[in-house]
């Protein structure tokens, strides 16, 4: 049968703070009433340059009137804040929407914090500690 490919054995761990990093994926999860934007920075300054962590985004979906599925960002969600920090509104000088791919290649000071619970608000084990990007990410200046 196929076999398993495993992630490299280590968790991703560094001391809380604020870190200079690029945006280098997003992917949007689709789950049967909610979704979720994740994004993939890469710390590109000081000692812990190279290091990948992913900072999440939550969404409702709802059905449109054509009874179809649509992901709603929230009036005052952390994705729309975000958006308002780094581009002064949802949308670009001409009009058109900011997507998530826009925000690929940009530069912007992130905020890492240590996770020590699970999804439940369970505790982790210290081993299982793990570092995110909070979702309070700014421009670099």
């Amino acid at each position: 049968g196929p076999s398993i490919v495993l992630p490299d054995d280590s968790n991703t761990l560094i001391p809380e703070g604020w870190y200079i990093a690029c945006c280098i994926f997003q992917k949007m999860g689709d789950f049967y009433s909610s979704a979720k934007l994740t994004l993939t920075f890469k710390i590109c300054e000081g000692l812990y340059s190279g290091t990948k962590l992913d900072c999440n985004y939550n969404f409702k979906k709802e059905r449109n009137k054509a009874g179809e599925w649509e992901v709603k960002a929230g009036k005052r969600g952390h994705y729309v804040r975000m958006l308002r920090r780094v581009f002064g509104g949802m949308r670009h000088t001409d009009g058109a929407p900011v997507s998530p791919q826009d925000l690929v290649g940009m530069v912007f000071k992130v905020e890492v914090e240590t996770v020590k619970k699970n999804h439940e608000r369970k505790a982790l084990d210290a081993g299982d500690f793990y570092s995110k990007v909070k979702t309070n990410i700014e421009l670099k200046e």
